[in-house]
């Protein structure tokens, strides 16, 4: 117990701003590998979130503003030739799908400005989605009684230095950047999935120290102050047979107040999704304007 204590505060010593804006996310592999991998549980989950939520600004490739995205490959994870920034979980050009439990997480993910249309998809899951990590227990767990007996025991058979890694992990994955070239919080955050989906593939971590292979990783809502679901960052070949497109629609933010309070409206609903993926839309002319908010 005292010599993995020890490694935590190792750990904690590399945390400082030095490293933060300079560690490559291979150096974060090699620090976290030799010094915590024996450490941190990495218990595997099989989860059905019986929906899944998945959205993105309407913006094309050059950040101009476009009416529809028409298709659902629209609307899935990039190409991974796509990809030309880093992100909280991927490299550039992996591709990862981001998605959320919750339909507000999703919305406070994307942080759209005022005038900003955003569409989302609701995806159906009908069989469990195999092989997920977790990181961020402490607050997943808060979210509801169902979430509490799925995650509950986590730390069963671990020790209490496991549980702190996993906090001190939660806070990471949750701490916001907006410039990730001067503060590349992502380069951990990104080590992290990495030895989760053993990818790229490096001997960075010893064969007795790496956790199973992974499909993704739960983590708790990044932008919002009140957790009210569980992110995701998924392998999209691994999942893609498991989720079925249900709904798709539109919505336009009239204001945003602050960070914290969206003003928005529907604008339109899918009236059908084609078996090929096309989405038909359907004008709202009724909605009502609806104000949502993440405040505690």
């Amino acid at each position: 117990m005292e010599q993995a204590q020890d490694k935590i505060e190792s750990f904690k010593r590399h945390l400082h701003p030095d490293n933060l804006k300079n560690l490559s996310t291979s150096e974060w592999k090699k620090i976290f590998s030799s010094e915590l991998a024996f450490t941190f549980t990495t218990k595997p989950y099989n989860v059905n979130p019986n929906f899944l939520f998945r959205a993105r600004i309407n913006l094309d490739s050059d950040k101009k503003t476009i009416d529809y995205f028409n298709h659902v490959d629209e609307l899935w994870a990039p190409d991974k030739m796509w990809v030309k920034k880093q992100g909280r979980c991927n490299e550039i050009g992996q591709s990862i799908l981001y998605c959320s439990t919750c339909l507000m997480s999703t919305l406070f993910e994307v942080k759209p400005d005022t005038g900003n249309e955003l569409t989302f998809i609701e995806y159906r899951t009908f069989e469990r989605i195999k092989q997920l990590g977790a990181v961020g227990i402490r607050e997943i767990v808060t979210i509801g009684d169902d979430y509490k007996d799925l995650f509950g025991n986590h730390f069963a058979n671990s020790s209490v230095v496991s549980q702190t890694l996993d906090n001190i992990l939660s806070d990471i994955f949750k701490s916001k950047t907006e410039n990730t070239e001067t503060h590349p919080i992502y380069n951990l955050t990104n080590a992290i999935l990495q030895i989760f989906l053993h990818e790229p593939q490096e001997d960075i971590v010893p064969n007795d120290q790496k956790p199973p292979k992974f499909n993704g990783l739960i983590y708790p809502s990044v932008e919002t102050t009140k957790i009210t679901g569980m992110n995701m960052a998924l392998e999209p070949l691994a999942v893609k047979p498991l989720l079925k497109p249900h709904i798709a629609f539109k919505y336009k933010v009239l204001k945003k107040h602050s960070e914290h309070l969206y003003e928005i409206i529907l604008t339109h609903m899918s009236k059908e999704i084609n078996p090929d993926g096309k989405i038909q839309w359907t004008p709202q002319t009724n909605a009502v304007v609806e104000y949502i908010s993440d405040i505690k």
